[in-house]
């Protein structure tokens, strides 16, 4: 089946966090959680979302399918770090250009992480996986992923 063909798998929704400043009213500066979610989205939708991860303060979507499937997504705008999970799939993490397990910061839901570089998926790695992931709830058998 092709990426354009429609299956029985869809996409049920999908999620962005974004992280605003903050100041409470003692004075204490910080952030807080906001999160964006949309209900069957479109090809189009999800791919939008992914352009907003800026790495920042958007370091964080996720796309829900049936049978519990996940796909997160953090980081951003050019390094990502992409994993999917389902109640009898994975968990396997999209591996990146760089073979390397030298640690290198990344931004993933606001925290920032030391994370091996093969973890490291480029834009197009990480618009590859979710377009086949939003097709058809597998990771795509193009791409190299570890099991976690």
């Amino acid at each position: 089946m092709s990426r354009g063909e429609k299956s029985m798998w869809k996409v049920t929704s999908v999620s962005l966090s974004r992280y605003e400043a903050k100041v409470d009213p003692r004075g204490i500066a910080g952030y807080r959680r906001v999160d964006e979610s949309m209900e069957t989205p479109t090809w189009t939708a999800v791919k939008q979302y992914i352009e907003r991860l800026d790495g920042q303060r958007c370091t964080e979507m996720s796309l829900d399918g049936p049978n519990e499937y996940h796909m997160t997504i953090g980081g951003g705008p050019d390094r990502f770090f992409v994993s999917v999970i389902g109640n009898d799939l994975g968990p396997y993490d999209l591996l990146g250009p760089d073979p390397s397990d030298e640690p290198e910061k990344m931004i993933l839901g606001g925290i920032e992480t030391d994370l091996p570089r093969r973890f490291h998926a480029t834009r197009e790695q990480t618009l590859q996986a979710a377009e086949y992931f939003f097709y058809h709830g597998q990771i795509d058998p193009n791409l190299n992923w570890q099991l976690g």
